[in-house]
């Protein structure tokens, strides 16, 4: 199992209530740990959605602002499945924010918001939830959770390469 240096130091801290799951603790806890690593990284896409949403309607673009504005819906959607699915495996949905941000894999605990290509700041951002979501999917796998790998291959990645696909038509690819 490989989850990252600080992900490790923070196992043995990672608050794990009584469940009625009947996976063993240890399993729980990566599951915990790769979904809270998601749940960092989805939250970061779900802010850069609002602030282009609102950036984008003063614009007047009401096209995009309404695409931006049904992918923020979707992103906190998935949140909450996210969080939910915390949950029930007995860990804290939210964490320590410390834990929360070093789970996060945009580059300084959040990805750069590029004023002139919005479009393809977010595609990027997919594209990194996709990867990390593909190698999670594995990671709790082989761990024995086929639950959250059900997860996060059908509700989280689904999505961000729907998301992903959208917003390459908008992209100037020459």
């Amino acid at each position: 199992m490989n989850l990252g240096c600080e992900t490790l130091l923070h196992l043995n801290q990672l608050p794990t209530r009584p469940t009625s799951y009947s996976l063993p603790r240890e399993v729980r806890v990566v599951g915990v740990v790769a979904l809270t690593r998601l749940l960092a990284q989805t939250l970061e896409v779900a802010r850069a959605y609002e602030f282009r949403t609102t950036s984008v309607a003063a614009g007047l673009c009401k096209p995009l602002a309404s695409l931006f504005h049904r992918h923020y819906q979707e992103q906190i959607d998935a949140i909450s499945v996210i969080a939910d699915r915390i949950e029930r495996l007995g860990g804290a949905s939210l964490g320590t924010s410390a834990f929360t941000e070093s789970a996060s894999e945009f580059q300084d605990g959040g990805f750069e918001l590029d004023t002139n290509s919005p479009i393809k700041t977010l595609y990027t951002a997919h594209e990194t939830i996709s990867r990390t979501a593909r190698r999670l999917a594995q990671i709790v796998y082989n761990a024995g959770d086929v639950e959250t790998r059900f997860l996060i291959l059908e509700r989280i990645l689904r999505l961000n390469e729907f998301h992903r696909w959208c917003l390459s038509s908008h992209i100037d690819h020459s």
